[in-house]
């Protein structure tokens, strides 16, 4: 069986409202436009995204959610997870590992440096940085989720804005 996983960067963020918390900062207009590329680039990758899992972060929220318009993928399908705005590669890990087995292709929307260093886990060719809008595609062969591993990929592919 196959699981496919996309990783993608939230799109880029204001840092021109001091009074926001980190948490709150909203997309600037140019991670707006820029995921709407990124989405329209990968729409064979994208298709099939049967479940959207994102940080809590504002910009992460958004841009999950310009993403999964743009496809065609209903907002319902858009799940929030607390735990991806401070999880490390290892808890990122934990968090794909709980996917149910009926669930054979996902997106995760996130933050770096989280979202380099878990990619780098699986890519034979490194990432410096997933830049922002940044999406990251892989194919494995592996019958549960907690079994997708580099030995177990079959497919990968990088799109960047």
């Amino acid at each position: 069986m196959e699981r496919e996983l996309l990783i993608l960067r939230h799109a880029k963020s204001s840092w021109g409202e001091d009074d926001k918390a980190d948490v709150d900062r909203p997309l600037k207009h140019k991670g707006i436009s820029d995921i709407s590329f990124i989405a329209s680039k990968s729409m064979e990758i994208s298709s099939g995204i049967q479940k959207v899992v994102t940080s809590h972060a504002i910009r992460a929220v958004h841009t999950a959610i310009l993403f999964s318009s743009r496809i065609s993928l209903p907002l319902s399908n858009i799940c929030i997870d607390d735990r991806i705005y401070t999880a490390d590669d290892y808890s990122l890990r934990n968090i794909i590992d709980e996917f149910p087995d009926d669930l054979t292709k996902a997106l995760i929307v996130g933050h770096n440096p989280t979202l380099t260093y878990f990619v780098n886990l699986f890519l034979n060719n490194q990432i410096i940085e997933l830049p922002t809008s940044g999406l990251v595609y892989f194919k494995f062969k592996a019958k549960h989720w907690s079994a997708i591993a580099s030995e177990t990929l079959v497919n990968s592919d990088f799109i960047k804005p």
